[in-house]
C-alpha cells in the first residue's frame, strides 16, 4: 500500500483548488437563482438596417440587411419587409422570414427587387415575430 508523500494531509494546492471550485459553484448557483426570481419582462427589440445593394443574375437587385435584436428575449419567425418607392411613384415590396434572432444578437438576409434601389427610396423594417 502506497502512502502519500508527507503523510495523509492534502497539499495546500489541493485545498485552494477545492475552495475556488466551491466558490465558483456557489456563485453560479446564486446567479441562476437570482435570474429565476427576478420578474423582468423579456421582450425582443428588433430593428433592421441595409448593409449592401448588389445586382443579382437576371437583372434583379439584392439588398443585404441585418436584423438586430437589442432585447433580452429571442424572436422567432421574424418577418422583415423591404419597401422601395421609385421616383415615378411605384411601390415595390419584398419580404423574408428569418427563423430566429437571438437576444442581444443579429441575423442577416437578402431581399430581392426588380427596380434599382439606388434610384428610389428604400426602407427595411421588421414587421412581426413569434415567441419561441
Amino acid at each position: 500500500m502506497s502512502r502519500r508523500p508527507g503523510g495523509n494531509t492534502p497539499h495546500p494546492l489541493e485545498w485552494s483548488i477545492g475552495v475556488v471550485s466551491a466558490l465558483l459553484v456557489a456563485a453560479l448557483f446564486g446567479f441562476v437563482l437570482v435570474e429565476a426570481i427576478q420578474e423582468t419582462t423579456r421582450i425582443p427589440e428588433l430593428s433592421a438596417r441595409v448593409e449592401a445593394i448588389d445586382t443579382a443574375t437576371g437583372g434583379r437587385f439584392r439588398v443585404r440587411f441585418t436584423a438586430v435584436n437589442a432585447g433580452n428575449a429571442t424572436a422567432a419567425a421574424v418577418e422583415i419587409m423591404g419597401t422601395l418607392a421609385s421616383p415615378d411613384g411605384q411601390i415595390e415590396t419584398s419580404g423574408v422570414t428569418l427563423d430566429y434572432v437571438p437576444a442581444f444578437s443579429q441575423a442577416s438576409g437578402w431581399l430581392m427587387f426588380d427596380a434599382d434601389p439606388h434610384q428610389g427610396r428604400l426602407a427595411v423594417s421588421p414587421r412581426g415575430f413569434a415567441e419561441p
